[in-house]
Formats: C-alpha cells, structure tokens, sequence
C-alpha cells in the first residue's frame, strides 16, 4: 500500500512541478514512470503482477522453463529443442508468437492499462461535447481543408520516414503514420478561450478542424487494426465497417443539434429538483456512452462511439458542466496513470535511450510530427501560423495509438521509442510556440481592426502567464462563465463602492465647509456691534 502510495504521490508532485518549469506534465508523468518501471529499479514501487500483462508474466515462466529444457536436450545433442526458444524476446511471446501474446494482453491488460484506456475514453468522450455546430457550420469548408491536410501529410511523412530508417513501412510505418496524425483538442480550446478569441472565425476554424482532424484519425485508426488483424485485409472489416460507422456518427450527430436538446429541456422542467435533474442526465450520458461505444466496438473500436455519444451533447450548454462537476477529478486522475503506466510501462527503457532512437525521433518530430501540421494551415491567409501550429499539439489520443500498436504486435520496440521521442517534441513546443504565434496575432489583429490594444495587450499578457501546456480536462464552458460573472460583479462593486467613498468624502467636505461658513456667519453680527458700544461708552 505504501508503494502504492510513493509512486502516485510522485506522479502527482511531478504534475505539478511540471506547471512551474513550464513544461507540459506529460512529459514529467512519463518521466516518473519510466524510472520506477517494474524490473528497472532495484525496489519496485508497482509489483509486476499489478503493472505487467498476466500473459507476459505467464509467458516468461514458460520461456524460462523452455530455455533450461533447451539447453539440456542440446547439451545432448539435440538441435530441435533449441529452437523453441527462438524468437522470444522479453517472454513476449505464447506459443505461436509475439502477436498471440500481445491479442491476449490487449484485451486483458493489467489493472493500470485498463485505467487508463478508461481515461483516455472519458476523455474522448467529453471532447466530442465540445462539438460546435452552429461555429461548425460557418468554417467547416477551410477547416475540412486544414483537417485532411493536418491527417494524411503526418501520415504519409511517417510512412516515408519509418522507410528511410530501414524499418518496413507497413505496418510500422503504417502505425507511426497513424499515431502522429491526431491533433491535441483541449490544449487549442483553452488557449483560445484564455485568449477571448474562440468565437472568433479563426478560433471557431481552429476549433472544427481539430475536431475533423480526430475524426479522420478515428477512422484511420480503425482501419489500421482491422487490416493488421489476423484475417488481414477483410472487405467488411476495412471497408464496409467504417462505412457505416461514419453513418452512424452523422445520424447520431444530428440528434445532438435538435433531438436531445429538446429532451434535457423537457427532463429539467418536468423534475423540480435540479439534484435530480443532474442525476437523470448523468445516468443518460453513461447509458449513451457505454451503448454507443458497445456498438462501435463490433465495427473496430469503442473510442468512435465514445466520441459519437459527447457530440450527443454537444448542442446542450450544461451538460458538460454536469459531467465536469461529476468526473473531473476522476478523469485527471485516470489520465495520469495513463501517462505513467500505461504509455511509460510500454515503453522499452534500452530501446528508447539509444542515440539512434533519439536521433530518428527528432527527425520524425520535426518533419513529420511538427512541419506537415504547420504545412497543414499554409492556405489560410493571414492566420496560418496561427492555425497550423494550433494543429501540432499532441495528447492522449496520440500516445494511446502508439501504445496501442505496440501492444498489439504492430510497432517494433525500436519504431515505438522513435515515435514515443516524435510525439514527445509536439508535446513539449507546440503549446509554447503556439501560445506566442497566437499572441502576436491577436494583437496585430487588434491594431487592424481599431479594438482596444491595451486592453487585448492585458488579455495576452495574462495567456501567457497562465500554466496552459497540457489539459488533464477540457475546460468547463459555464464555470468559466460563471467565474467571469462573478468576476464582473465583483469589479462592479468595487466601482460602486470607491463611488461611494468618494461621494461620502465629497459630503464630509460639503459638511465642513457648511459648518465653516455657519461659524463665519455666526461671527459678522458681533463685529457690527462692536462699534455701537464704543459710541454708547463714549456717550457716558
């Protein structure tokens, strides 16, 4: 328990150091978990049985007991049992293979894996609350542009590198390509509310093209396990299958513009009590949530239902705040052992601290994870620094592709750490540059525009003090609000209040210039009957 307590402690602390040092807390979370990775350190802080696959486990008893069986049968003179052991790396492996172990422990992970997968679902479940349609409808022609161009030049630039590095381009390559192609939601959503621009045409195309963007990932990502699966390429299952998932995204989509908004409407004034109201619409979100995702999972994946049943959502402005309130620690947490666990257990410690590794991993980060998203917003005048490096940033659903593909056979040890270092060099610039370009541009837009620049100057100013490089959640839309009319009031009252006081000193010196000019008054008599005296005296 204490161990337990140790390594979760750390995770956190290094979180928050994160923020200070200005670096994003995926980077440190993985840090953490790297160095107190089972079998790394002499003390484990996670036993294996909690933090390894049970199959892997299992697997390197059997090789063991193979190994030593091997070596007596060839210290006979016995070639064949030699080879039983071949090809088993890491005990990975079950009889038929690597890719028999690794299907049975993506579907049953150990404990911290499987927390984290639920994070990232959650996750992706409240990014598609965040859906905008009526912004939607305005941009979506430039940012359907922006979103295929930020998906398949990362995905073809991965392809092509993972060849120059000698590594077969499918499907590692095919798997790289995919794992860079998604773009960070939250980290855009935030930075363009802290910078009061989101509703803004650029913010609202910025906005729909990283949603696009995740949407054709989706996809891509679906495809990539279905032809990668041991029927290999199936008409059904690479064809068919994303077919009708895109179908049902559109038709479930459209009940979130005009169907479930009128519902929640009805449900809040038929129940008099708000607790209630909350409850009802947290138990529908968790119902659409688990069906949808049990339905996309038949056609590939879970995530597209996830997504599928936020955007349900989406149309109705409190229901993030309702989940928020409800999950939002919980969510944090979960994606920090995601972080930690999931993606840093995966991760080969020898493979990834190689020169090689990080040599091809800085080339691919560059060219293929940073360029082609910068590229992606070349067409988009004035704001396309602005908008393509709000495509760069990367998050959860970029690590969870590649540990996926890892875990599943597809990625080789060596191709995993060079994307793990790729997707590491988003991280780490893309919320920084962006935070600048944006600055700058915002200003300049000001000053074209004739606004207030000292007033967006402060607004700048107060975007880039802030600790935005990494969101454990998506920002709450009407806290926010809420914070802000709070906020309003409360710098009303001030005003109202040093009115006051000024008024009640105005009145203070009213008073005593009243009470003055009383006593001169007072005193003007008295000196016109001085000289009456003198004659009555002089008379005497």
């Amino acid at each position: 328990m204490l161990r337990f307590a140790g390594f979760f402690a750390a995770v956190f602390f290094a979180g928050k150091a994160a923020k200070y040092v200005r670096i994003s807390s995926i980077v440190f979370e993985i840090c953490i978990g790297l160095v107190f990775a089972p079998s790394l350190l002499p003390v484990e802080l996670l036993p294996q049985v909690y933090s390894n696959c049970p199959h892997s486990l299992t697997d390197a008893a059997k090789l063991s007991s193979m190994s030593s069986v091997g070596s007596v049968m060839s210290s006979a003179g016995s070639a064949t049992a030699s080879a039983i052991g071949a090809g088993m790396p890491g005990g990975r492996m079950l009889g038929g293979g690597s890719t028999d172990a690794a299907k049975y422990c993506g579907s049953e992970p150990n404990i911290f894996s499987f927390i984290g997968h639920i994070g990232v679902g959650l996750m992706i479940f409240e990014s598609g609350m965040h859906f905008d349609f009526d912004g939607c409808k305005r941009v979506l022609p430039k940012a359907t542009v922006v979103a295929i161009f930020g998906t398949f030049l990362p995905l073809i630039a991965g392809m092509l590198l993972t060849g120059a590095f000698g590594f077969p381009m499918y499907p590692d390559g095919f798997a790289a390509g995919v794992a860079l192609a998604p773009t960070s939601v939250g980290i855009a959503l935030k930075l363009l509310m802290e910078a009061k621009v989101l509703q803004k045409d650029f913010g609202q195309l910025i906005l729909t093209a990283a949603f696009v963007d995740d949407i054709l990932s989706l996809v891509i990502f679906n495809i990539l396990f279905a032809i990668t699966s041991p029927d290999g390429f199936n008409p059904v299952t690479c064809v068919v299958f994303p077919i009708i998932g895109c179908i049902f995204m559109v038709a479930a989509g459209a009940l979130g513009i005009s169907f479930w908004p009128k519902v929640l409407d009805q449900m809040k004034t038929k129940l008099d009590s708000e607790k209630r109201f909350m409850e009802l619409v947290m138990t529908l979100m968790f119902f659409l949530l688990l069906g949808y995702g049990s339905f996309t999972m038949y056609l590939g994946t879970h995530l597209w239902g996830a997504f599928t049943a936020g955007m349900s959502f989406a149309g109705y402005h409190q229901a993030h705040h309702i989940w928020s309130h409800q999950t939002k620690r919980m969510t944090a947490w979960m994606l920090r052992v995601f972080f930690s666990c999931t993606v840093a257990f995966a991760i080969p410690f020898k493979a990834l601290f190689t020169v090689e590794a990080f040599l091809y991993g800085s080339v691919m980060g560059i060219v293929a994870c940073i360029l082609t998203k910068v590229v992606a917003g070349a067409c988009m005048g004035e704001a396309k620094f602005v908008i393509g490096w709000a495509m760069v940033g990367r998050a959860e659903f970029a690590y969870l592709i590649a540990e996926m593909a890892k875990s599943g056979g597809i990625l080789s040890n060596d191709m995993f750490a060079i994307v793990i270092w790729a997707l590491l060099y988003a991280t780490i610039i893309a919320p920084i540059v962006f935070k600048l370009v944006l600055g700058k541009y915002v200003i300049a837009q000001a000053k074209a525009n004739g606004e207030d620049v000292e007033a967006v100057k402060e607004t700048v100013a107060d975007m880039m003090r802030a600790h935005t490089l990494h969101g454990d959640h998506f920002p709450d839309m009407v806290a926010i609000e809420e914070q802000e009319r709070i906020e309003k009031e409360h710098n009303r009252l001030k005003v109202l209040e040093e009115e006051t006081r000024a008024k009640d000193e105005e009145i203070d010196a009213l008073q005593k210039q009243i009470s003055s000019n009383s006593l001169a008054a007072a005193q003007i008599p008295e000196k016109q009957a001085e000289p009456a005296k003198v004659e009555e005296l002089e008379a005497l």
